[in-house]
């Protein structure tokens, strides 16, 4: 590059410099991006849900079992408009693939949301499993965020709303992180169990064989769901891969609703 050309070149940067603008971001750029498009995606999410069945409202202390009522009342609500939803699939040329695919989610869900509670309650190393008050406070909480995601799914579908493939980028990362403790939890099942000479706990075996089935089902569901999903939807490249970690994703935050924190 010749003398003149050089500066040429270099008073053209310092322009789009003073100007504001420049070639290529900086690095944090995308990164900041990315936060704004999730928290956006997030806020979509939230507003809708909330406007279908509004969270209950707190006074004073709530014991577990209190909560507990209040998130399965809520979670019933869902569920109604969801049904609702179901049966407005009738008259829709692929109303039954969607109808069936509800079934197959609802399976998994409740399969992913007794994970998701039995965990809390049990050692995976001596298979003893305690007791508390807020016993199933956990999944009830999870099966409310698996019923929103799939009304704010359907309403994505139709175009009521427009932030579900937003939602679907944003949760990546969730998504392979609940995967990776899934699969560490399954792995832990195959160990023999560690004797323990003060146990806390009382061994059930009823449970611990759920629980084996339920994780298998909780790790193996969300791939065919996307298969699935993309399949009807019509969708190709990276569809499976990354619906395969938003469904795996789904209650990961389901502590973060906003019912009974304590």
């Amino acid at each position: 590059m010749n003398v003149h050309r050089a500066l040429a070149v270099a008073g053209l940067a310092t322009a789009f410099s003073l100007a504001g603008c420049r070639a290529s971001p900086t690095p944090e750029e995308p990164n900041r991006l990315a936060v704004s498009y999730a928290e956006a995606a997030k806020w979509n999410h939230e507003a809708f849900a909330s406007s279908l069945c509004p969270y209950p409202k707190k006074t004073g202390f709530i014991s577990g079992y209190e909560c507990s009522d209040l998130t399965r009342e809520r979670a019933r609500c869902l569920a109604f408009i969801l049904d609702r939803e179901r049966a407005s699939l009738v008259d829709q040329p692929d109303g039954k693939e969607w109808r069936d695919l509800d079934g197959f989610y609802e399976d998994w869900l409740r399969a992913r949301c007794g994970v998701d509670e039995s965990l809390l309650w049990v050692d995976l190393d001596t298979r003893e499993w305690s007791d508390g008050t807020a016993q199933y406070l956990r999944e009830d909480r999870c099966v409310q965020r698996m019923l929103e995601e799939r009304l704010y799914f359907h309403a994505s579908r139709v175009g009521r709303t427009d932030g579900f493939w937003r939602l679907v980028e944003a949760r990546q990362a969730a998504g392979a992180r609940v995967r990776a403790k899934l699969e560490q939890a399954r792995a832990a099942t195959e160990k023999p169990a560690v004797v323990n000479t003060d146990p806390i706990g009382s061994v059930r075996s009823e449970s611990w064989r759920e629980l084996v089935y339920r994780l298998d089902v909780a790790l193996a569901r969300p791939a065919i769901l996307a298969q699935q999903h993309c399949r009807e939807l019509h969708r190709e490249g990276d569809c499976e891969a990354k619906l395969t970690l938003y469904f795996h994703s789904i209650g990961e935050d389901a502590d973060g609703l906003d019912v009974c924190k304590f």
